[in-house]
């Protein structure tokens, strides 16, 4: 699987297009980087809007985007009651 850094490496070379912003999306999503997952993933369907894989990534990584976002809520929301605040 190629890097993050091998990839970032063709972006503004011919090379360049949608397929290449898909598969930083997916490299990004599996390092963590969610929201640069999402950047990358909604370039690859600007270039390509009926790029099926592409979507189907972007759903799940809003959806983990989401989760992520909920829990930190709730951990916020938490905190002032534990503290007795």
């Amino acid at each position: 699987m190629p890097s993050i850094d091998s990839l970032r490496k063709l972006i503004g070379t011919p090379r360049d297009g949608a397929l290449l912003r898909y598969s930083l999306g997916v490299e990004y999503a599996r390092a963590g980087d969610l929201a640069r997952a999402v950047i990358e993933l909604r370039e690859a369907l600007a270039r390509d809007p009926g790029y099926s894989a592409a979507w189907k990534v972007l759903g799940k990584t809003l959806e983990q985007s989401f989760a992520a976002l909920r829990s930190a809520l709730e951990r916020v929301l938490a905190a002032p009651a534990a503290a007795a605040d």
